[in-house]
């Protein structure tokens, strides 16, 4: 059994009988796993409170979609908005995916390409 519940099991039935010291030497080698575990559980970043980047391009798709079925959008714009969109997407794939962290630089250029992307897509409103 493995697991928190593995490790109690063991204990209760190895705590009244007389044991090698190899066997509580296991449990031990078991529980400090245990405690690295829980430990590197909590010293994960949390990305909650960011913004989410992510977010941001499903909206921006969904303008320039709105934009180009509602006849907002010049063609010419709607291709040259989409092109840069799709390239924000690519590098934010690029430096998030595996659930990696992207450094500060890279999160700070993707969110002022959208800032700048959306920006100009408001002239269009």
């Amino acid at each position: 059994m493995k697991g928190p519940e593995g490790i109690r099991t063991d204990y209760t039935n190895l705590r009244d009988k007389k044991v090698y010291r190899d066997e509580w030497d296991r449990l031990n080698a078991r529980l400090d796993a245990l405690g690295e575990d829980i430990n590197r559980g909590y010293a994960r970043p949390a990305r909650i409170a960011e913004p989410r980047d992510g977010d941001r391009i499903v909206a921006l798709q969904r303008r320039i979609d709105d934009g180009r079925i509602s006849r907002r959008l010049p063609s010419t714009e709607e291709r040259e908005f989409q092109s840069r969109l799709d390239s924000i997407r690519r590098e934010y794939m690029r430096t998030t995916g595996g659930g990696r962290n992207p450094p500060c630089e890279e999160r700070a250029d993707i969110s002022r390409r959208l800032d700048s992307l959306e920006t100009e897509l408001n002239r269009f409103r």
